[in-house]
């Protein structure tokens, strides 16, 4: 009778799973280039949300060096794999840093900014906030950082954004207040000539013109003009 154990076929499955994703993993690790993973200056909050998705605390000096260490105290690979934890970990915090900085700095560029404030207008507030203009590529639009505003939802109104002219003779309305901020341009909006970032309230009364309720209010200045 031999000793050797009947192969277990749930093994047999997981040993072939492995085999695979060690091959896929190897193939991701060599295209890697240092460029790839260098950052000369990380943002300071960027190893914080590394560390929160790899699921331990590193200390300050792996901040400062980029190294992390630990994972396989943690228990999470039972069989011991520990060349396959490496490269694992090594793909995961690489992938993490990639999307956290992708976040921070979105890809786009700083092409004008404004105060936005509730200064001498007629919708009394004591809040403010900031708009950007930005580009990322053929895509304008506008991002406002902007206060708790007060609740309309008993008023039957919202917020509307516009862009006006320094005469206030002419106007373009960019819609509502988005949740995330963002509010792209059309192609035909020149903010030089439409620098008056202005935030109203507007009834649902069916009327498409500026109710005269501005909230907020700012002057788009160029960043080459700063």
């Amino acid at each position: 009778m031999s000793d050797e154990r009947p192969m277990n076929p749930a093994d047999s499955e997981f040993d072939h799973d492995l085999l695979l994703l060690e091959a896929e993993l190897g193939e991701l690790a060599r295209e890697i280039t240092e460029a790839d993973t260098h950052l000369d200056q990380p943002p300071a909050d960027i190893w914080v949300g590394i560390e929160a998705a790899a699921g331990h605390k590193a200390t300050a000096d792996h901040e400062e060096s980029g190294a992390v260490v630990g994972l396989d105290q943690r228990g999470f690979w039972a069989r011991g794999q520990s060349s396959l934890l490496a490269a694992a970990a090594v793909i995961l915090l690489v992938g993490v840093g990639f999307i956290a900085v992708a976040r921070s700095f979105g890809g786009s560029e700083l092409v004008a900014s404004a105060q936005i404030s509730n200064e001498d207008l007629p919708v009394e507030f004591g809040g403010e906030g900031s708009v950007s203009l930005r580009r990322d590529g053929d895509d304008v639009f506008l991002e406002l950082d902007l206060p708790e505003l007060p609740s309309t939802a008993g008023d039957d109104a919202f917020y509307e954004v516009w862009m006006i002219d320094t005469n206030v003779e002419g106007m373009i309305s960019l819609g509502g207040v988005s949740a995330d901020g963002r509010i792209d341009l059309p192609d035909n909006v020149d903010h030089q000539r439409f620098p008056v970032v202005d935030i109203s309230v507007e009834p649902f009364d069916g009327d498409p013109t500026h109710s005269g309720q501005s909230i907020l209010r700012g002057v788009l200045t160029d960043v080459a003009d700063a």
